[in-house]
């Protein structure tokens, strides 16, 4: 008898068959029949992981981007509605005169009113960057 790796574990030697198969249940090895079952394993193993890590996090991802696209093409659209209501207002109500310069004026007014949301905007985004 001997004690393999210092683990008190006793393997008989015998004939080179016999050690090779007491040393393969001692290091706890595949024996050859069950290959194929354990690569089958390893490739459901695989798969699982990949769609795991990489498949549900990009599907995630696109949901997200989705929704943020979304909202950005709406607050643009709400942003031109607006910029039009105000030249509305100022052409139809404040300026309700017939002269070319009113007519500019609140061209210029909505334009400011544009310009000053924009920089609102951006001011609020590089604060808080």
């Amino acid at each position: 008898m001997l004690s393999v790796g210092g683990w008190g574990l006793a393997a008989r030697i015998g004939t080179q068959g016999e050690w090779r198969a007491e040393l393969v249940d001692l290091i706890g090895m595949a024996d050859q029949r069950e290959l194929p079952e354990m690569f089958v394993e390893l490739l459901d193993m695989s798969k699982t992981y990949i769609r795991q890590e990489t498949i549900e996090p990009a599907k995630k991802l696109g949901r997200t981007a989705g929704m943020s696209i979304a909202g950005a093409v709406l607050l643009a659209l709400g942003a031109v509605f607006v910029v039009a209501a105000v030249y509305g207002l100022f052409q139809q109500v404040i300026f309700d005169l017939e002269s070319e310069w009113f007519d500019i004026l609140s061209r210029v007014v909505a334009f400011a009113v544009a310009a000053l949301g924009a920089g609102l905007i951006m001011w609020r985004i590089n604060s808080h960057g």
